[in-house]
């Protein structure tokens, strides 16, 4: 290897490690600031003046800049111009006009080096990029015509001719992003589908497991906002078929699209489908389905479900003790859904604002978002706007005065001893034995 290409590799893999996610901030800064970005930026909710002005001035001239070195023909310099819009499009929301007249330069150059056989640190790095730069714009007139036209089918070819399974993972998660912000045709959402269906069966060859991942997730977000009734019980047995994959990532991802199927039919049947009502409901009885019984509708997730169960509860020393400890962690809130409509729980504080997540779909989309932002994602959920219309924040007040609570309302409300907490845990565990009890039941076909 030449002292080039050694150079080159090494500028990639640093780049790589910059553009890892990361869940907190750094040094204790939830935005994940510090050093010369942060200099550069400044943060969020800063007092308007004099300080404003030079801050955009210089944004302005550091896009320029690094816009400008997209177009270098060596790779370490390419490298550097897309790590520093990287941080800056990360740890900034760029709505303020400062992007849009450099939108057109931005978007041909970036997709030429994509054209162009990038090695696997460009690659991942590219799609990275493009990713920040569907979430900076949002789903504005045109922009699902565009990516149609120009970006999905470049991405799609990618993730099957990129030989490193990072670079095809990298392309897919693009793609599921890109896909579910801006699109809005049906034919252009199967047609990412598909792809990633592809992968996951592994029709056209075996995938390696990142990109199984990659693909898995992928679905999981495209089909978060969109109706899973049709492809409910092929999708949950297509994906049942890797619970029992080596991997943990692909175990879970494969689970986590099993129980928001499941909680897509909870929420709208409560436990009347398990009864046969939810072809009913669903009109299929007009058109000669008729009603099944319980028997025919939990024909063939019998087995799902107590493999779920296992998993949750899964000691075997085969596995490393970390593993199983994740494992048994995330496939409890699976099995919760699946067997007793049991909903996922999480909150996000941000400059006054709670954001509280109940279903698997938002999760999804959170998971999406978080990835993409890295240790920007609380910037953008404080000011990006359509990270706030996604998840249901309406527009952004920094004005807002923070709510302190006592430490008596914290104790009545937030403990984990509070009355609260028990009511909510005595009533999760009398539906979750309710729904077990009557599981058993339909299983050994007992009669009433």
């Amino acid at each position: 290897m030449s002292d080039g290409d050694d150079e080159t590799a090494s500028q990639f893999s640093e780049t790589s490690t910059a553009y890892s996610v990361e869940s907190g901030g750094n040094n204790g800064n939830a935005y994940g600031g510090g050093g010369e970005l942060d200099s550069m930026v400044g943060g969020v909710g800063d007092e308007e003046g004099s300080d404003e002005i030079d801050v955009y001035t210089d944004v302005e001239t550091k896009l320029a800049e690094a816009i400008e070195l997209l177009s270098e023909k060596r790779a370490s310099t390419r490298a550097t111009g897309i790590a520093s819009l990287i941080k800056i499009l990360r740890r900034r929301v760029c709505d303020d006009g400062v992007l849009d007249k450099r939108r057109e330069t931005l978007m041909a150059d970036l997709l030429s080096c994509l054209r162009h056989k990038p090695k696997a640190g460009e690659a991942v790095a590219l799609c990275k990029l493009l990713s920040l730069i569907i979430i900076t714009f949002g789903p504005e007139e045109g922009a699902g015509e565009e990516f149609a036209a120009d970006i999905l089918p470049l991405l799609v070819r990618k993730a099957r001719e990129f030989r490193k399974p990072e670079m095809s993972a990298a392309a897919l998660r693009s793609l599921a992003l890109g896909a579910f912000v801006v699109i809005t045709e049906d034919s252009d959402a199967a047609k990412c589908l598909d792809l990633f269906e592809e992968v996951i069966v592994g029709s056209r060859k075996p995938a390696p497991f990142v990109s199984v991942i990659a693909a898995l997730q992928g679905w999981g977000l495209l089909m978060s906002t969109m109706r899973t009734e049709d492809v409910f019980r092929q999708s949950v047995l297509r994906f049942a078929a890797l619970l029992s994959h080596d991997n943990l990532d692909v175990r879970a991802a494969a689970g986590e699209n099993i129980a928001m199927l499941f909680g897509e039919r909870w929420k709208k049947y409560g436990s009347s489908w398990q009864n046969g009502e939810a072809d009913n409901a669903n009109g299929d009885d007009e058109e000669g389905g008729g009603s099944a019984s319980a028997g025919a509708v939990l024909d063939g997730f019998e087995d799902v479900v107590e493999k779920l169960r296992e998993l949750s509860t899964e000691y075997h020393r085969y596995r490393s003790k970390k593993d199983r400890k994740a494992q048994r962690s995330t496939f409890r809130e699976i099995y919760g859904t699946v067997g007793s409509g049991d909903p996922p729980e999480e909150k996000v504080k941000i400059h006054g604002d709670v954001l509280q997540l109940n279903n698997w779909n938002s999760l999804k989309q959170l998971s999406a978002m978080r990835d993409a932002l890295g240790e920007g994602f609380l910037t953008h959920l404080a000011r990006n706007q359509l990270l706030r219309d996604i998840f249901g924040l309406g527009a952004p007040n920094f004005n807002q005065p923070r709510e302190k609570m006592s430490k008596f309302e914290k104790r009545m409300f937030l403990s984990p001893n509070s009355e609260v907490s028990k009511t909510r845990t005595q009533e999760r565990k009398f539906q979750r034995n309710r729904a077990e009890s009557y599981r058993n039941h339909v299983m050994r076909g007992d009669e009433d």
